[in-house]
């Protein structure tokens, strides 16, 4: 367990170049974020994060990624943690995948996935979109998750996120993409974050359909 003052000194090690050859360093203070209640039945180790991918600022696939045991607590599908895609205008997970393979429960736990609702959907909707256009970025892969003490918490934006989420959807971007394309190309104006978010889930229900 380190106290504050051991903090500092390590800290001043970093700045002074203890672990860079002598040369000055930075030091980097990352938070620590404690796992909302509302999500720690469906992972009882590590933090699971949300990513939603947001094209022109539209939110239009997301995935949330749960730690298990055999990826050590590691949100990372690569490691062996679950990929589980999520409807855009529900909020409900609708197919889940480990390793490639569908399952229907939690590996570690044999919770259920599959008809989950996640919570404050909306909100971590509107929160992807707004880094997306803050990041300057048409295409991004936003990385949130839901903190114990922050609520809805930015986590980092992924220039070339991976195509995983696709496949944790059991559907493909292309055609959610073209939409939006669409609209943009048939005059779509200025609309808010939110107004942005509410039209993406009517476009979800719709199933994505192109009109024309």
């Amino acid at each position: 367990y380190l106290d504050i003052e051991d903090i500092k000194n390590y800290a001043k090690e970093i700045i002074s170049g203890k672990y860079s050859r002598g040369r000055p360093d930075q030091a980097i203070f990352e938070e620590l974020l404690r796992l909302s209640a509302e999500l720690r039945e469906l992972a009882t180790i590590g933090l699971p994060d949300i990513r939603v991918i947001s094209f022109r600022g539209f939110p239009v696939m997301a995935m949330i990624r749960l730690p298990t045991a055999l990826s050590r607590g590691r949100a990372n599908v690569h490691k062996g943690a679950i990929a589980a895609g999520i409807s855009i205008s529900r909020g409900l997970i609708v197919g889940a995948v480990l390793k490639r393979e569908r399952i229907e429960r939690h590996p570690d736990t044999g919770v259920t996935l599959v008809g989950r609702r996640i919570p404050h959907w909306k909100g971590i909707l509107q929160m992807a979109v707004r880094a997306q256009e803050a990041s300057g970025l048409g295409y991004a892969g936003v990385d949130v998750t839901l903190s114990r003490q922050k609520g809805v918490v930015v986590i980092e934006v992924n220039r070339r996120p991976g195509l995983e989420i696709q496949n944790a959807n059991f559907a493909g971007l292309k055609r959610r993409l073209k939409v939006v394309e669409s609209w943009y190309e048939e005059g779509g104006g200025e609309l808010t974050p939110e107004e942005r978010v509410n039209m993406a889930r009517e476009w979800d229900k719709e199933r994505w359909r192109l009109t024309k």
